[in-house]
């Protein structure tokens, strides 16, 4: 974090004060009166510090004991946090929210996150997928009200009706459309960080649930993990997926083997799959792996399963299976892919990590009826594939 330039220290007879300049003049910024350490530190935020750093500086100018070290962490983080609210921030690396501590500790397919901001701002359906603190999380949301201290412009890379993307040197900007109660969302390029400017409704927990897949997504497919928008069930050991456009029927397909053979529910929308280390056996399978996104559905799981098979769903007067072969077994796979491809770089990552996912599992078009009968069609293409590939 660092000041924002558009404020500048003035002394006046009866203190130090911050006032707005330029842009923050435009934006009806208000000013700050600054005591002696604020105005320590807001010199020290002439450059990125961290509230680490802060600390020990303060500590050893203002000759702190130690055993004040927590109050005087406190005391900083409040500061911060009133200069965030009111604009005077640059926050690559922002302080956490007033709470001070991490509100949720996440492990979603083995990659940790750590969860900062008010509570009520997260979603419950995240419960299942706690676990012990971490100090060292692959990813760090951050949720913050009102808006950022700079707007910001870069590349416009996506526009659509819910979301444009910018690309900055060192970040990703989402900025979300007028319906969401999430506004912006800043996302460094190594995935570390998600920081989320939101407005504070009660609905905003949906939202920001809905927002977050966003960050998650895209660091997932870093560590050779996919999101393919799909529901699943599992048979005989392994994951199956039924994939298809919105309204073709993959979830009435998922509920006939629910329903018929009792075969569990993995997820009712979405399903992550991470690439095998070894894809030339058929014991070093791609693994399903459980996440709580999932559409309306509302079914999903936390346990990963091996991956039999993925199978693309075409309407139909009567029931056929046909085997995917060559390439149209990797262009069928990406083309319902959700993770992100904002550029050729995370095209060239999608296509590398299809190739290995699709090397090793049976990939089938089911053109097919609604009825028993599409299930029986399946379900032998299944149980012949699984015979013989033992």
């Amino acid at each position: 974090m660092r000041q924002n330039p558009n404020f500048t220290p003035f002394r006046l007879q009866n203190g130090t004060y911050l006032l707005p300049v330029g842009q923050s003049v435009s934006d009806l910024r208000p000013t700050l009166q600054l005591n002696e350490m604020g105005a320590y530190i807001w010199q020290l935020l002439s450059c990125d510090r961290t509230l680490p750093e802060l600390c020990a500086l303060c500590a050893d100018r203002f000759s702190v004991p130690a055993g004040q070290s927590d109050e005087l962490r406190k005391d900083i983080l409040s500061f911060l946090n009133i200069l965030n609210e009111r604009g005077m921030l640059l926050a690559p690396l922002p302080v956490p929210g007033a709470s001070d501590h991490c509100c949720h500790h996440l492990s979603i397919a083995g990659i940790s996150l750590n969860l900062y901001g008010p509570k009520e701002a997260f979603s419950e359906q995240f419960a299942p997928f706690e676990v012990t603190a971490s100090d060292d999380a692959m990813q760090n949301v951050i949720v913050l009200y009102g808006s950022p201290a700079s707007h910001e412009n870069g590349i416009l890379l996506i526009r659509n009706k819910e979301l444009s993307i910018l690309e900055l040197e060192e970040k990703y900007i989402l900025l979300f459309h007028e319906t969401s109660l999430v506004r912006e969302l800043h996302l460094k390029k190594d995935g570390s960080l998600a920081l989320f400017y939101c407005i504070p409704q009660a609905a905003l927990a949906e939202d920001l649930f809905h927002a977050m897949r966003f960050a998650y997504l895209y660091l997932a497919q870093r560590h050779g993990i996919l999101a393919i928008h799909s529901a699943s069930i599992l048979y005989r050991g392994y994951a199956w997926l039924f994939s298809a456009p919105s309204g073709t029927g993959k979830s009435t397909h998922a509920a006939l083997w629910h329903d018929i053979l009792n075969t569990p529910y993995i997820n009712g929308d979405l399903n992550l799959i991470r690439a095998a280390g070894d894809s030339s056996s058929f014991d070093a399978r791609p693994v399903v792996c459980g996440l709580p996104w999932c559409g309306t559905s509302g079914i999903c799981d936390t346990a990963s399963y091996p991956l039999g098979g993925i199978i693309f769903l075409k309407q139909a007067p009567s029931d056929s299976a046909r085997p995917l072969l060559g390439d149209d077994r990797v262009l069928a796979f990406s083309r319902r892919l959700i993770s992100p491809c904002w550029d050729s770089q995370m095209l060239e990552q999608q296509i590398a990590l299809s190739q290995k996912i699709t090397a090793n599992i049976l990939l089938c078009r089911l053109f097919c009826t609604r009825e028993v009968s599409a299930l029986e069609t399946i379900r032998a293409e299944i149980d012949q594939y699984l015979e013989i590939s033992r």
